[in-house]
């Protein structure tokens, strides 16, 4: 059985992995079609190191902070839909840094459940469009290159559900050439 493909996406307190946290994470099993989201546990210190500006873009605040965190369910049935399948995104190797913290602090083994080959969508995109591998695309140039609206970015569902329907017409495309 071929591994299956599991879109990612997360956001954080910040960009240093060593530093900051998952506060939302989102997933899409393109094969099942399952999916979640969810915000994973994260402490009162860790919103005291978080960095203003990536509390802003992902509108933490307003949209997150009321939220109930996740006690380690969900982050379990992620990690189950990960295992031995391929992790993509449109930034898999943060996404999957990120999911690395929040499995640490759940203690959830392996750590890296995933395929170690990670699917990272503006390299698909570049091969299957011809563009230089030297001018990379990230998410709102590659949904603007396919006519895919992202009716939600910076929140983990819109940025996963773009980046999801980017791979199947990337996948369409390829196939048909």
């Amino acid at each position: 059985m071929s591994r299956q493909i599991v879109v990612v996406d997360v956001e954080s307190t910040g960009l240093d992995f060593a530093l900051h946290v998952p506060v939302e994470i989102a997933w899409m099993n393109l094969t099942t079609g399952e999916w979640g989201c969810f915000v994973p546990h994260h402490t009162d210190l860790d919103l005291r190191t978080a960095e203003a500006k990536a509390l802003e873009v992902n509108d933490y605040r307003e949209r997150l902070a009321h939220l109930p965190r996740d006690k380690g369910q969900r982050l379990g049935e992620l990690h189950e839909q990960l295992l031995g399948n391929t992790l993509a995104g449109s930034n898999p190797r943060f996404d999957s840094l990120m999911l690395r913290v929040a499995f640490t602090r759940q203690w959830l083994s392996p750590l890296e459940p995933w395929h170690h080959r990670l699917l990272d969508l503006s390299a698909y995109a570049a091969g299957v469009l011809g563009i230089p591998p030297s001018e990379l695309p990230g998410l709102a140039a590659v949904c603007a290159l396919l006519a895919v609206e992202n009716t939600a970015p910076h929140t983990a569902m819109g940025d996963v559900e773009a980046t999801a329907e980017c791979f199947r017409r990337l996948e369409a495309k390829a196939v048909a050439s």
